[in-house]
């Protein structure tokens, strides 16, 4: 009889974590239910910004950047601000890693970026590793940096694979 309440409890408590869990990644991203979601998380502005695809590659890099569907969303659930590409075909995304191994005098830096251009805009969204991964967004008129917000808990979603080699 111990044994049943426990088990039943122990139920109970795991579907409940994943509920608020799944509630909170429900929130956390600006994807559709039959888009995959490769980045995202909420800025320190409670905005929150994402990267979806519609096809499921396993890794993304720079050869597949363009074929895979990306979109990028910034705004909130109800009030979406940005959504690139307009249309599917019109897709230009850029790809770079960076990678800088340790030496004596420096530590070891690895960075990842995403963008597009869009105008005179540049968007871009990236994920840079020196002691601790720090995840963020920046946004360039003409070259400069006119806005920069780092995410809230570094990358919301463990799905970050378009941020792996």
């Amino acid at each position: 009889m111990f044994s049943i309440r426990v088990m039943v409890c122990l139920v109970m408590f795991i579907f409940t974590s994943f509920l608020v869990y799944a509630q909170r990644n429900d929130k956390t991203s600006l994807c559709s239910t039959d888009e995959y979601v490769r980045f995202s998380c909420q800025l320190e502005n409670k905005k929150i910004v994402s990267l979806c695809s519609k096809k499921n590659e396993n890794k993304v890099n720079e050869k597949n950047i363009n074929s895979i569907g990306l979109v990028y969303r910034y705004g909130t659930e109800s009030n979406i601000e940005l959504n690139y590409p307009i249309d599917a075909d019109g897709s230009d995304f850029g790809y770079e890693s960076i990678r800088q191994e340790a030496t004596e005098d420096e530590n070891k830096y690895y960075s990842t970026r995403v963008y597009f251009s869009l105008g005179k805009y540049k968007y871009i969204v990236g994920n840079s590793e020196i002691f601790d991964a720090i995840s963020w967004l920046a946004v360039n008129k003409n070259e400069n940096e006119i806005f920069y917000s780092q995410c809230n808990d570094n990358l919301t979603y463990a799905n970050v694979d378009i941020f792996q080699e």
